[in-house]
């Protein structure tokens, strides 16, 4: 398992265009915004299954109309469940 926050330094990698994948970990703190940076992605990013807190940064909104999908299902998120959360822009995995 992972813990700990998610790097910001993960936004530098602009040219990304595999999905990010990091499911069932123990990853806290919010969403970088830095995720908005990855301007090649268009695959999937996951993140359900963990601790993340505040709020979803605008920037990341940005990819939603360019990655396949967004997940942060079952994840503690504001305390709220995250489908209630997201940018009406991403949809919410069950």
């Amino acid at each position: 398992y992972l813990s700990g926050t998610l790097p910001s330094q993960l936004g530098r990698l602009s040219l990304m265009n595999h999905a990010v994948v990091l499911l069932d970990n123990s990853l806290t703190g919010s969403l970088p915004s830095q995720l908005g940076q990855l301007t090649a992605m268009t695959a999937d990013m996951r993140f359900y299954s963990n601790f993340f807190c505040g709020e979803i940064p605008s920037q990341v909104s940005i990819l939603s109309s360019q990655i396949s999908s967004f997940d942060i299902s079952s994840s503690s998120y504001l305390g709220t469940p995250c489908c209630e959360v997201l940018p009406s822009t991403f949809t919410c995995a069950p």
